[in-house]
């Protein structure tokens, strides 16, 4: 073998290990990104599509060993393991106006407090700044569907009317009432999913 047959062997070897690079860099970056796709629930109506969107893979919130809070005390918490941000998008396509209600449904299975123990608090958006929608509420489950269509055993946190297409950002929080008086040794545990009903007007 001549001396330009070793060089274009060594290009072609070269050529060859930087494609592979290459080709292992796209296939890392269609990994995380399709990891970090924000999930999606879509409430579609006749005339406008009412959409909750959340990063992640969890489409609620869920706390492990939590202790008893006072109200003032769970309503500033703001670590991002025990708070969930989500944004209603409402696109009203025909419809002059539209309506969602935001829900929350405890997770039996997960929780092992009743219902009178967990507190559920909700902020809104403006100018950068997160503040209070409503005050911390004790989970109080639906007995019946409602109007809208939440479940019976859900809870509705929130309802809202808009006039035009727009993006809101929500964040949530719960905690363990005070008024709990936990069992020595005890750990308290709880989740809950988010969804959204909405009509078009």
């Amino acid at each position: 073998m001549d001396e330009k047959e070793k060089i274009s062997k060594q290009v072609f070897i070269i050529i060859g290990i930087i494609s592979i690079i290459i080709l292992a860099i796209i296939v890392a970056a269609v990994v995380i990104n399709a990891n970090t796709k924000p999930e999606v629930i879509k409430e579609t109506k006749e005339g406008a599509d009412i959409t909750l969107n959340y990063a992640g893979e969890s489409s609620g919130l869920a706390l492990t060993d939590m202790k008893a809070t006072k109200d003032d005390v769970g309503m500033k918490v703001d670590s991002a393991d025990s708070v969930f941000n989500f944004t209603v998008n409402t696109d009203l396509i025909e419809a002059d106006k539209a309506s969602y209600e935001i829900f929350v449904t405890k997770n039996k299975k997960d929780c092992n407090i009743n219902d009178e123990y967990l507190k559920v608090y909700l902020e809104k958006e403006s100018d950068g700044t997160f503040n209070k929608v409503i005050d911390p509420m004790t989970y109080k489950a639906l007995t019946k569907k409602d109007e809208m269509g939440v479940k019976k055993g859900s809870m509705v946190l929130f309802k809202d009317n808009v006039n035009e297409s727009k993006a809101i950002n929500y964040r949530l929080k719960m905690w363990l009432s005070d008024k709990y008086t936990p069992k020595e040794g005890e750990k308290v545990n709880c989740s809950i999913e988010l969804g959204i009903v909405g009509e078009a007007k």
